[in-house]
Parts: C-alpha cells; sequence; structure tokens
C-alpha cells in the first residue's frame, strides 16, 4: 500500500522528535498507533462487507442454476419415463383393419412387434482359481495320514491324527 523505507522512517522519526519535543513524542506516538489500529480494522470491516456480498449474490446466482438444473433433470425424467412406457407396451398384429390395408405413407410406416428383453443372467465371482469339473477320488484314512497336505503360503504339513 504505501511505501515507505526504513531510512524515510528515520526521517520522519527525527523531525517529530525536533517538532514535538521528547516529553510529547510518546503520548503523540500511541495516539498514532491507535488511529492506524481503527484505520486497519475499519479497511478489514469494509472486505469482510464486500466479500460477503459478492458470495450472497454468487450464491443467488448458483441456487438459479441449480433450479433450472432441477427443471431439466425432472424434465428428461419425465420423457423417458414416457419413452420407456410407451415402448414396453407390445404393438398388436390382430385382424387386418381398413388402416392397416392401406397402403403405407411416409408418416405410416409398419407395425412391428419388438420381443421382449431377455432378463440378464447373474454372474458368480471368481476367486481367481480355475476349478477343475471332475472331482479326483479321495484316498482312504489309512493314506491320509501318511500324506502331507500344501499350505496356502506353500510349505507342507503332516495332518493331524484322529
Amino acid at each position: 500500500m504505501f511505501d515507505f523505507g526504513f531510512s524515510e522512517l528515520v526521517l520522519i522519526g527525527l523531525i517529530a522528535l525536533i517538532v514535538l519535543g521528547p516529553e510529547r513524542l510518546p503520548e503523540v506516538a500511541r495516539a498514532a498507533g491507535r488511529w492506524a489500529a481503527r484505520l486497519r480494522r475499519f479497511i478489514e470491516d469494509v472486505k469482510r462487507d464486500i466479500d460477503r456480498e459478492v458470495q450472497d449474490e454468487n450464491l443467488i446466482a448458483f441456487r438459479k442454476v441449480q433450479e433450472e438444473l432441477t427443471e431439466t433433470r425432472n424434465i428428461l425424467e419425465k420423457s423417458t419415463r414416457e419413452t420407456f412406457s410407451s415402448l414396453s407396451e407390445p404393438l398388436r398384429l390382430d385382424a387386418p383393419t381398413s388402416e392397416s390395408l392401406a397402403p403405407a405413407t411416409e408418416t405410416q410406416g409398419p407395425i412391428i412387434e419388438s420381443p421382449a428383453p431377455k432378463p440378464a443372467k447373474p454372474r458368480a465371482r471368481s476367486s481367481g482359481r480355475k476349478k477343475s469339473s471332475a472331482r479326483k477320488p479321495t484316498a482312504s484314512r489309512a493314506t491320509a495320514s501318511k500324506k502331507t497336505t500344501r499350505t496356502k503360503h506353500g510349505g507342507t504339513r503332516k495332518p493331524r491324527s484322529r
């Protein structure tokens, strides 16, 4: 804001000391400090008020945009529902009427019944390992006690005896 260097402040201090004298200089310095603090607080209050007003204006504009987006979303949802409900009704090809026997024009196309969509099959989650389709025969208890098994960390261990 103000560009005062140290040499200018020293010069102002010497002039004030000569003009005011050593008795009145501390009182004037305190008063000048109070006035500077009041001025600083006043400027900060004005800045806060201006920021608050700008924020209120931005908030009002944001709310208008939000209302417009909500209206647009509602219109799109309504039109989507109407479109899907009209597509989900099957078109009937019953007995021919006089309208269906008339030659087709550009505005009147052929009536075609669309097949109903098939439901999606749920997918099973995979653990990452492939499972074999054929089961291996299990060993008897006598041979199972002699064999060692693999742990999930790659080591081996003997089964417990029962």
